[in-house]
């Protein structure tokens, strides 16, 4: 399979079915080149048309056989083609009522964190014991974090979290600019803590909107999950957790932080 059709399927199978126009647009390929390609994975069986209200759209079709082609290909191929033009998902399975997104890598999953900021929403989360410490070794950037404060200061985003002991104890443990703790402290955030045994996992579960999101730094791997029968257990989870939970003083947390950092 050539480059150019793997780019084709790629950005169908991560964006869902579109119209030639918006899949040569986010392809970055010339409109009459994105129809031939077309043309060719149609007689291949590996996408078709369908009719989307009074417009056809085009679909890729076989996900398995996609991902198999695309997952030996795409390292090679994202090193040719401009920085982040496939977006970060990899795998999904998108049905008419529910919708699985798979994120691999560390750019992947920072990207994804900044996609599914709420405007002017609530966001919830939970901490795993094993998260910060994973998150700062295999995950985090100090810049591209901040932005992602910053990102969250002007969406307004409100964060309610539950974290372990852990996380705390790794907050002390990383030395970061006071510039970064004033930006990370400035997004409304209200914290609780909970015993490492209560959440003995290396993941952290944010429940925005309609989707729960699932991610293990250790492995960097986020899962999507939208769905309006599987949220609701997480969010069962995260009420739970909350009646045993601690809550954190983040003024005296964030001036700790600072005196720590050296100011």
């Amino acid at each position: 399979m050539k480059p150019r059709e793997i780019r084709v399927l790629t950005t169908l199978h991560i964006f869902g079915a579109l119209s030639v126009t918006k899949l040569a647009g986010r392809a970055k390929l010339p409109r009459t080149t994105t129809e031939a390609i077309l043309r060719r994975l149609n007689e291949r069986g590996y996408v078709r048309r369908v009719l989307h209200g009074k417009r056809h759209l085009w679909k890729a079709t076989h996900v398995q056989k996609v991902k198999s082609k695309t997952d030996t290909a795409f390292d090679a191929i994202q090193k040719e083609i401009d920085p982040g033009f496939v977006g970060p998902v990899l795998e999904s399975i998108d049905a008419k009522d529910v919708n699985i997104r798979v994120f691999r890598g560390k750019k992947q999953m920072l990207e994804a964190y900044h996609t599914f900021l709420p405007t002017n929403g609530h966001m919830r989360g939970i901490q795993g014991a094993g998260f910060a410490k994973h998150f700062i070794t295999h995950v985090f950037d100090p810049e591209l974090q901040t932005a992602y404060h910053r990102a969250a200061i002007q969406k307004s985003v409100v964060a309610e979290g539950i974290v372990a002991e852990a996380v705390i104890r790794a907050y002390f443990e990383v030395h970061l600019e006071a510039s970064f703790w004033e930006q990370a402290f400035a997004v409304a955030y209200r914290m609780h803590t909970v015993p490492d045994a209560l959440v003995p996992f290396d993941c952290e579960i944010v429940i925005s909107d309609d989707r729960a999101i699932i991610s293990n730094p250790k492995e960097k791997l986020m899962v999507v999950i939208q769905h309006r029968a599987f949220v609701p257990i997480f969010e069962a989870h995260f009420s739970l957790l909350r009646t045993l939970a601690t809550p954190v003083d983040t003024f005296e947390l964030k001036r700790r932080l600072l005196e720590r950092s050296g100011e």
